[in-house]
């Protein structure tokens, strides 16, 4: 395995007799290597034979093949052979890999016809057990979206689970939970997390900070959300640099026209659609402000 996964251009040929010399004196590494080069370096991939190796270390107790093979049987094969990528899920669960029970979860949730929610609920459960954060992140996803009726406690808990794990996604998650679902709305937890998540770098908690503190405190604090903004646009959010043009060009006091055009521009190139309307606005309000320099404007909420 070392050679594949060392080499950017391994010679494959050279490889496949090489592992195929260590597999036919019974290397169970070789043989899940053949698997591994099969399956993922042959272009196109060559299944059937990369099934057969991982079934050969799968059978001397290969752990990885078994998950391996449970994903090519469910996923990758055409069709799809949903029997044969439980079983090999299975093993691998019974072995105690949080990977194998994830792959079964998702096969019962979104694999098999009908939906199978509460055999996917069990599983996603069994990996989670084992500190598998995907696992939580689907379970915290069912129990929102797809479980009826909608159980916001577990989908907090969930979320909870894999945020302390480090997932700053499900820590963005939560604090829109506390802001947008529970009721009342818990905006001071709702900042507590989503400034977790953006200390761990995620642009989207930026952003909700900066809506927090530009729409949805009392009172506003333009400076915080500015900084949030800016954060967050700087990390390439376009969300956050069409709210961060807003901010300048219809909050703030005075405003800041020409930093406003400079982010309505970057979103906008980035093919953000609000922000191209914001443009069109900003262009108008320019020139009436030419016109009429000491005119009030009126103006519709633009950031999202």
């Amino acid at each position: 395995m070392d050679d594949l996964a060392d080499s950017e251009t391994p010679d494959l040929e050279h490889l496949r007799r090489q592992y195929e010399e260590a597999a036919d004196e019974g290397d169970t590494d070789a043989e899940f290597a053949l698997g591994v080069l099969f399956s993922e370096w042959m272009d196109p991939p060559d299944l059937d034979s990369a099934c057969r190796w991982y079934e050969r270390a799968a059978d001397a107790g290969n752990v990885d093949a078994m998950v391996n093979l449970g994903l090519i049987c469910a996923e990758r094969m055409d069709p799809p052979d949903l029997d044969a990528g439980r079983r090999w899920y299975e093993r691998a669960a019974e072995a105690g890999r949080g990977e194998a029970m994830l792959g079964l979860g998702w096969i019962h949730e979104e694999l098999a016809r009908p939906r199978e929610l509460d055999e996917a609920c069990q599983w996603y459960e069994r990996a989670a057990e084992t500190g598998n954060v995907d696992a939580m992140l689907r379970l915290a996803y069912l129990y929102q979206e797809l479980i009826s009726p909608a159980d916001p406690d577990a989908t907090r808990r969930w979320w909870e689970r894999a945020a302390d794990a480090g997932h700053s996604d499900a820590m963005h998650n939560l604090g829109v939970l506390h802001h947008a679902f529970m009721d009342p709305p818990d905006d001071e937890a709702a900042r507590q997390w989503w400034e977790r998540a953006a200390e761990a770098g995620e642009s989207r908690a930026m952003n909700s900070l900066g809506l927090l503190y530009s729409h949805w405190t009392d009172p506003l604090d333009l400076d915080a959300a500015r900084h949030w903004y800016e954060r967050a646009a700087e990390a390439g959010n376009y969300n956050a640099m069409n709210n961060l043009g807003w901010l300048l060009h219809e909050q703030m006091d005075p405003p800041d026209l020409d930093t406003a055009r400079r982010w309505y521009e970057r979103a906008a190139d980035g093919g953000h659609r609000r922000a191209k309307i914001n443009l069109v606005r900003w262009r108008i309000d320019a020139a009436r402000r030419r016109l009429h320099p000491a005119s009030d404007r009126e103006s519709e909420n633009g950031s999202e």
